[in-house]
């Protein structure tokens, strides 16, 4: 009985690590795939200042079958919002809000964000960072780095091949002790 407990704990560890479904991926934000959108003509590349701008990358073929956390390092590369402003952002991966983050004046360089959210199915995966308020008429605006200095790691969901192992531990556990 012990043997065949083995053995299928074994296949199961060895499905789950296949699939890739135990390892984080980090994907960084570059050209020539990043996506900036302003609505006004004129504006300087990636600054973002009024609602709906935003900036998106789409990664496709991640082997991330879903993601429930996301790691996001996002660089401000110029930051000219007057004194007392904020731009606040909608974090959305794959048309989910996945949570929000404000960047006030004065606020450049890296910053981290971390969100754990229900799963959210992929392989491809959209991250989009979308302004929620308008920062009045000169007032500023805020860019970020699209040149590999901003990423996003996201981290899978536990396989459920995973999780029965681990409950098949359990099993065999017990076995012994009986």
């Amino acid at each position: 009985m012990k043997r065949l407990i083995y053995t299928l704990l074994t296949v199961m560890f060895l499905l789950s690590v296949s699939s890739g479904s135990l390892y984080a991926v980090t994907l960084t934000f570059s050209e020539p795939d990043f996506e900036w959108y302003h609505q006004s003509v004129g504006a300087s590349p990636y600054h973002i200042w009024v609602t709906n701008d935003y900036w998106v990358q789409t990664f496709s073929d991640t082997g991330l079958a879903s993601a429930t956390n996301m790691s996001l390092l996002l660089y401000i590369d110029d930051n000219v919002l007057s004194s007392g402003n904020t731009q606040k952002l909608d974090v959305v991966l794959n048309s989910v809000v996945v949570g929000s983050i404000g960047i006030a004046s004065g606020v450049s360089g890296s910053r981290d964000y971390n969100f754990a959210f229900s799963s959210v199915p992929g392989d491809d995966y959209e991250v989009k960072l979308l302004a929620k308020n308008t920062i009045p008429p000169g007032d500023g605006s805020i860019s970020m780095a699209a040149d590999g200095r901003s990423y996003v790691t996201l981290t899978p969901e536990p396989s459920t091949i995973f999780l029965l192992g681990l409950g098949g531990l359990a099993l065999l556990r017990k076995s012994r002790r009986t």
